[in-house]
């Protein structure tokens, strides 16, 4: 038998939602998603999607307002 913890998180309202909302149409409890989530992360030893750090000068670029 193992044992189980408890995981607390805030999160917007609206995002919480939105993703619950998903989870149903897959058929999924919010408890089942993110147990996929965590057997993801341990199987590939990392985030189950990309995740980058955008450089200092691309971070400028992406706030400057569009020149037309």
């Amino acid at each position: 038998m193992y044992r189980t913890e408890l995981i607390k998180v805030r999160i917007d309202a609206e995002l919480k939602a939105n993703a619950e909302a998903i989870f149903e149409d897959l058929g999924l409890t919010t408890t089942e998603a993110i147990l996929l989530f965590y057997k993801q992360v341990e199987l590939n030893h990392g985030m189950p999607f990309p995740v980058k750090i955008l450089h200092h000068d691309t971070e400028e670029i992406l706030e400057e307002p569009e020149v037309r």
